[in-house]
């Protein structure tokens, strides 16, 4: 699979290569019902990420403590 140059190169002291930007061009077109699948699908990640984590409660004298179920 041949893809072309995805960048191009820019010289200065030293010369580097500076890829494209992304998205891909054309950007994609996402209707109103499919961005809003992909908002709820990004807060349910956020929150089962949330849920993995052990919260921790700060007692006297600044040392930590985690909670136990």
């Amino acid at each position: 699979m041949e893809r072309g140059l995805t960048g191009h190169y820019v010289e200065s002291i030293c010369q580097a290569f500076i890829p494209d930007l992304l998205p891909p061009r054309p950007a994609l077109a996402l209707d109103g019902k499919l961005q809003g699948r992909i908002n709820q699908a990004m807060l349910e990640r956020i929150k089962a990420e949330k849920a993995k984590q052990k919260p921790a409660v700060t007692r006297r004298g600044g040392r930590k403590a985690t909670v136990t179920s």
